[in-house]
């Protein structure tokens, strides 16, 4: 399907033009003794989950090596979306780069002659890919601009395109065995792919350790009422399927049945026209709303565009977050974990984009939370929800793991962007040598601190908190 969608707008944007692609001698690029320069296109350089993730990775690019380019095809966001959120992040982005190109008003064939013809760029990348559809870019790639194209992050898959040579990923999220499923060579990080800025925002709460009110047997006016263990998802309605509400639906039966817990299942209204489809399916299966004394509840809370206050609200909402199957949590993932809740993910998937949430969790030494099957992802749901003591050993592991001292490296966005660098020099060294592309494996030349486990000794009650030994 992406290789005939590539072709297809790779046709149409060589008869639009009527000009064949660029080709580049590799013998022209030896011994310039020049920074290699580096472009990202992208319509997301404005308030949108790109630039979230994104926001302090540009700045950590090394001057001596790189000369960065921000190509935007769209214009800012409104002003009246910075004010509700209390951010400009495409201001942030900009002055954290030598160049940042605002071609959101530029026909296609000035933003070639912009990115080919002006700034001559050396390693071009694609962070939008098929997604971002009416408002990508359709053009720039399809010529080969730049003698190294590349996609990544935001379209999480293969582009299928002969004109994107590269793929930013990592073994887990694709392992070399499925390399015959890409159009792609693979730039394989050490980490795991999926980068994030979530350690280095002011904004965002550091997560604290925190057990469902359902294990605080003692809090107060427990007496009569059967406290719901919190169940959430807070992804788009289209990322879910009827088998995976079967497979909960399974989850929430065992839990009510066998071992007496109350279950409530939080999502959002997202979009608020899919919420009459989910509650009929799920009030068709036949959980009745009162069952052996126990209770199951679904409850949507309203979408907010705030993603500061939406990151907050999953552990203040959420004691444990379950994961798509085929489409994963991606930016949503890395919400969840920042706010120091366990997310049950599958280990099982083929594409990409269903391997994401096992990635991440294999980079915070989790992966026991990714189910190889369906039953397995399942009693993984199960024990998190009935087994105190376990339950408080994954939250440790995921809260130490954003502590400065121990900063686990999924969360150094520094880190990345440097063996992000090792790949980038790689590539280019490959291509000035007259190779072919080829897979590039980065090995981190940094040494990873083993997460933290010490100071959850002191529970408080009242509140559910456990404290450090020194607070």
């Amino acid at each position: 399907i992406a290789k005939e969608r590539a072709t297809v707008e790779k046709i149409t944007t060589l008869r639009f033009l009527g000009t064949p692609p660029y080709k580049y001698n590799p013998a022209n690029y030896r011994n310039t003794n020049r920074r290699i320069r580096i472009g990202y296109v992208s319509a997301d350089f404005r308030l949108k989950a790109t630039s979230y993730l994104l926001r302090y990775f540009f700045l950590h690019h090394d001057p001596n090596l790189f000369e960065v380019y921000l190509f935007s095809v769209q214009p800012d966001s409104e002003d009246a979306l910075k004010f509700e959120i209390g951010a400009d992040w495409r201001k942030d982005i900009s002055e954290s780069v030598e160049h940042f190109v605002d071609l959101s008003q530029v026909d296609p064939v000035s933003r070639i002659a912009f990115i080919h013809d002006l700034y001559k760029i050396d390693i071009l990348v694609n962070m939008d890919g098929y997604s971002n559809n009416g408002l990508r870019d359709d053009n720039v790639f399809q010529v080969q601009s730049a003698p190294i194209q590349m996609s990544m992050l935001v379209y999480i898959g293969t582009m299928g395109a002969d004109y994107i040579q590269y793929i930013v990923t990592d073994p887990i999220a694709s392992p070399i065995e499925y390399e015959k499923f890409y159009s792609e060579n693979f730039l394989h990080m050490p980490q795991s792919f999926f980068v994030n800025s979530h350690a280095q925002f002011p904004e965002l709460n550091h997560p604290q350790y925190k057990i469902p009110t359902y294990y605080n047997k003692s809090a107060p006016g427990r007496k009569n009422d059967p406290t719901f263990f919190r169940f959430c998802n807070f992804n788009k309605h289209l990322k879910l399927s009827p088998n995976l509400f079967d497979l909960w639906i399974y989850i929430f039966e065992t839990l009510i049945k066998e071992h007496g817990v109350s279950v409530s299942l939080i999502m959002l209204e997202y979009p608020k026209a899919s919420i009459r489809n989910i509650a009929h399916y799920i009030s068709s299966q036949n959980i009745p709303e009162l069952l052996e004394g126990r209770y199951f509840d679904i409850r949507f809370l309203p979408f907010i565009a705030n993603p500061y206050r939406h990151q907050a609200r999953i552990p203040e909402y959420c004691d444990i977050v379950l994961d798509n199957a085929i489409y994963n949590s991606h930016t949503m993932a890395v919400d969840t974990l920042w706010g120091g809740v366990p997310m049950v993910t599958f280990a099982d998937g083929v594409d990409m984009g269903g391997r994401v949430g096992f990635s991440i969790l294999s980079e915070l030494g989790l992966e026991e939370l990714a189910g190889k099957d369906e039953k397995e992802y399942a009693d993984i749901a199960i024990r998190l929800a009935t087994d105190l003591e376990y339950y408080q050993k994954i939250q440790t592991r995921i809260v130490s793991s954003t502590r400065p001292e121990c900063l686990n490296r999924f969360w150094d966005t520094k880190k990345y962007v440097k063996n992000f660098e090792k790949g980038l020099l790689a590539i280019w060294n490959n291509f000035v040598q007259g190779n072919e592309p080829r897979h590039i494996i980065v090995e981190d030349e940094y040494e990873d601190i083993e997460t933290c486990e010490a100071g959850i000794n002191d529970y408080d009650e009242a509140d559910g908190y456990y404290y450090d030994d020194d607070e």
